[in-house]
């Protein structure tokens, strides 16, 4: 492993101060075999602290539950948009990497206050524009009390819709009989008939005469 240290690398890992890089990549694997995050199970979380110091800042490490793996993450507590996360297994992989990550994050102080200020001065423009809007009327007020009022309307005649009672069901045509009292004179129960077949007056009953009696010179039985 190549070391790339300056005169002005320096890092504080536990009690001990390292100006390699490669030596402190060794001693930061050490300690992540000891009492990292190593033996973390997928679904545990444990907050490390600090582990150390680099150019006189807090380097804080947190292990906790992620989508996919356990993350590992990696800030540095007094710099704001510092901290990094990367999953245990290339936390563990890293050595001179990490190293250099942690450094990277010192390094790049200047571009992360120049980005709070623009966002800072972000923010500020939004505010301004949302007090100098304040009172203002809303640019489609008309178009949403049209709105609320077709609401109103359609709601209304859903409401008599519902308050009316259903119509009774047509009879077809060809059972419409006005009912009249000389239809119900004229009416004749047809029982026992034949739909289709023709209807004769009955025969009147008349009785049959007696049987004739026998001459007198019949003999008698």
């Amino acid at each position: 492993m190549t070391d790339t240290s300056g005169d002005r690398f320096r890092i504080t890992l536990g009690a001990r101060d390292y100006d390699s890089r490669s030596e402190a990549a060794h001693a930061l694997a050490a300690w992540t075999g000891d009492s990292g995050p190593k033996w973390l199970p997928r679904y545990g979380h444990k907050d490390f602290g600090i582990i150390g110091r680099i150019s006189g800042f807090d380097i804080h490490v947190e292990a906790r539950s992620g989508l996919a793996a356990l993350d590992v993450i990696v800030s540095l507590p007094e710099v704001p948009r510092s901290g990094f996360t990367m999953p245990k297994e290339s936390f563990l992989e890293a050595g001179l990497g990490l190293v250099q990550r942690i450094e990277n994050r010192v390094s790049g102080i200047p571009s992360l206050l120049d980005q709070a200020r623009e966002d800072l001065e972000e923010a500020e423009q939004t505010v301004a524009d949302t007090q100098q809007r304040l009172g203002q009327p809303f640019r489609h007020a008309q178009t949403l009390a049209d709105a609320e009022e077709d609401l109103a309307r359609v709601e209304s005649q859903l409401a008599v819709m519902q308050d009316e009672p259903a119509p009774e069901p047509a009879a077809p045509d060809s059972q419409r009989v006005e009912l009249t009292d000389e239809a119900v004179r004229a009416y004749e129960p047809n029982l026992g008939s034949r739909e289709g077949a023709g209807r004769e007056p009955a025969a009147p009953f008349v009785p049959a005469p007696p049987p004739a009696a026998p001459p007198g010179n019949a003999p008698r039985l």
